[in-house]
């Protein structure tokens, strides 16, 4: 520090240029550290591995499902995410959108303890062995 500064009290105030974050922006923190090792642990080393080996019994297969789920879904993320996000800024506030698509993954989660082989997630007339 050169001379006549005030030494900074806290580390976000010894970088320089730094402002202090509001409210919203803790809360998004919050939100994104508590969604993303879920994304990352739970879907990418719990459930794929479990539902490649163990529902679907074979892990190429299961592999290949996983990977042609992934290919659908983000299809249809870069095909809806656009538009969604472009209307859900013109009807106004972001943080009640962000709440209902939150509640309405909520059970979506919990529905990924019901995968068993042969349980209700196959599809109706199929076993863990007959997937293709």
């Amino acid at each position: 520090m050169s001379a006549g500064q005030p030494e900074p009290s806290s580390p976000s105030e010894a970088i320089a240029g730094s402002r202090k974050l509001d409210l919203s922006a803790w809360s998004w923190a919050t939100y994104q550290a508590g969604r993303d090792p879920y994304i990352g642990l739970v879907n990418g080393f719990l459930f794929a591995p479990y539902f490649a080996t163990t529902v679907v019994g074979d892990g190429v297969k299961g592999q290949a499902m996983i990977a042609q789920m992934g290919m659908i879904s983000g299809l249809t993320v870069a095909i809806v995410a656009p538009v969604l996000g472009a209307t859900v800024d013109t009807i106004g506030p972001r943080k009640p959108w962000l709440g209902l698509l939150t509640l309405l993954l909520i059970p979506l989660i919990m529905s990924l303890w019901f995968a068993a082989p042969g349980g209700p997630s196959c599809p109706p007339g199929s076993s863990s062995q007959s997937w293709a």
